[in-house]
């Protein structure tokens, strides 16, 4: 009897694994992981509702080609340093805070001005808008890719003490601001402004060593602010800008493909974060309304008078930039009709948003 070739069913064994592999390649064998960083905490609905969401739908857009993996609540970096993180390639994708970097992005800072913007979502329009067509704003992010800009929920006055009715009220009145934009409107309101970084800010209330903080509505919650704080002064002073930016050499090695993805979401991601940011502070806000908090809000003969007192941050604005060899004025003009335009045309919803901030 004839023995058969043990060994006759290897090339074609080798033939079939090899063809399997590049068939199946793109899907396994080259997923791109994205190492995602982001300051904010756990518990802060933008975590959930706006930068793993985004991760998500990339992961989906791009067929699982992309994979995200996140670090949240500062583990890769803390608030301040938050943008070098990004830059220094400590993370392939990060979520910064450009009010920490006054020097290296003077006309962001112009996003950050009192009462130049509405809402969260107002203002990450207003900057999205003005980094497409600003180019001297544009080159402030050269290092990185921008792949969003949004901001903060609208910053106002939470309290130890009872909210303020005029401005004589906030005379000496110990306050905590994070960021220099915060600290100097705090002294211009005629505040004894204290210089404390974000995760200290418990700590100083509850010693009692400050009487309150100027501090967006959103994440007075998440951060356990509402554990002491139960006045409130609304004037919605400012919004502070934050962006979602990815490492230039990351950027550089994705495929085309993966990067139209990237790009193709920006407008919208922007939108998101400040939808979740608006619906946030609304429900913290009306829970803190039935809890019985103190809110007073400034009629606007009174707030009139709070804007004159912060209007030199405009003029030191322009001036700054005008050192820097560029138009201030110019500038300052083209934000602020860049402000009327989304205000008069607002942004709307898109389809796999989500939750965005609701209460769940």
């Amino acid at each position: 009897m004839m023995m058969r070739n043990p060994f006759r069913f290897i090339p074609w064994a080798i033939a079939m694994l090899t063809a399997t592999v590049l068939f199946l390649g793109p899907a396994f064998a080259d997923v791109i992981e994205i190492k995602a960083a982001s300051p904010y905490p756990m518990q802060h609905y933008l975590t959930a509702d706006a930068f793993e969401l985004y991760g998500q739908e990339i992961e989906k857009r791009t067929n699982g080609k992309v994979k995200f993996k996140w670090y949240h609540a500062g583990t890769i970096a803390p608030w301040p340093t938050s943008y070098d993180a990004v830059t220094n390639g400590l993370c392939d994708l990060g979520v910064g805070g450009t009010v920490f970097h006054v020097k290296k992005m003077p006309i962001t800072m112009g996003l950050n001005l009192p009462f130049v913007t509405d809402s969260a979502k107002h203002a990450a329009m207003v900057a999205l808008d003005m980094y497409d067509s600003i180019p001297e704003m544009k080159k402030e992010y050269r290092k990185v890719k921008v792949l969003g800009l949004f901001s903060t929920a609208n910053v106002n006055l939470h309290t130890l003490v009872p909210p303020f009715k005029t401005l004589a009220d906030i005379k000496g009145v110990r306050i905590a601001a994070a960021a220099p934009n915060v600290i100097t409107a705090a002294k211009l309101l005629g505040a004894s402004a204290q210089p404390i970084k974000p995760q200290d800010i418990y700590m100083a209330l509850n010693r009692k060593m400050i009487d309150g903080v100027i501090f967006p509505d959103a994440p007075i919650r998440s951060m356990k602010l509402t554990d002491l704080v139960s006045n409130h002064t609304m004037l919605n002073l400012l919004n502070a800008t934050f962006g979602i930016f990815m490492n230039q050499k990351t950027w550089d090695k994705l495929p085309a493909d993966v990067q139209k993805v990237f790009e193709e979401t920006t407008l919208s991601v922007s939108a998101l974060c400040g939808e979740t940011l608006n619906n946030e502070a609304g429900w913290v806000i009306d829970e803190l309304k039935n809890r019985g908090d103190n809110f007073y809000y400034l009629p606007p003969a009174e707030k009139a008078k709070w804007q004159a007192a912060v209007a030199p941050m405009y003029k030191g604005w322009i001036d700054a930039l005008n050192k820097n060899g560029m138009d201030g004025q110019v500038i300052f003009d083209k934000m602020m009709a860049i402000a009327e335009k989304h205000r008069k045309n607002p942004y709307g919803t898109d389809s796999w948003w989500g939750n965005a901030g609701r209460k769940k």
